[in-house]
């Protein structure tokens, strides 16, 4: 399967056209990470200069961590990562770790942000990836 059926799949790009979704495929990387590998650290900041990115998990699977080191979530195929960090410019908020083998489709920050502002779709599920990631939160809050 080519990285372009596989975004097909992915909530975060839900109603684009299948030309849309090949240009987006040409932008994105496909990197792999061992079981161990820290894909991203908490309270660091993303690079500067267009090098930071997100991710979209194709295989495998990634713990997300909290700052007890205590996994909070796990981010799976059709699964998107770091994009909080590049809507804010701010540190990242959680590890990442890979938990088996895994390959991720990643997106540079230029990229990322060219699509928010052009692509309609891209932006409000965005939104959404956003809005359910705050209820999960709030579902998993101490009350």
């Amino acid at each position: 399967m080519n990285l372009e059926d596989s975004l097909v799949h992915v909530d975060l790009f839900a109603g684009m056209d299948r030309k849309h979704l090949r240009k987006l495929a040409e932008k994105m990387k496909v990197v792999t990470y061992a079981p161990g590998d820290t894909v991203m650290r908490s309270g660091t900041a993303p690079p500067r200069g267009g090098l930071a990115n997100m991710g979209v998990v194709l295989k495998g699977a990634l713990d997300v961590e909290g700052p007890d080191g205590q996994s909070v979530a796990r981010i799976g195929p059709g699964q998107v990562f770091g994009e909080m960090a590049l809507l804010d410019d701010s540190e990242r908020s959680a590890t990442i770790v890979a938990v088996e083998p895994t390959e991720a489709a990643l997106l540079s920050a230029f990229n990322f942000r060219r699509e928010l502002e052009t692509n309609q779709a891209f932006t409000l599920n965005m939104l959404k990836v956003l809005v359910q990631r705050i209820r999960e939160a709030r579902s998993t809050a101490p009350r």
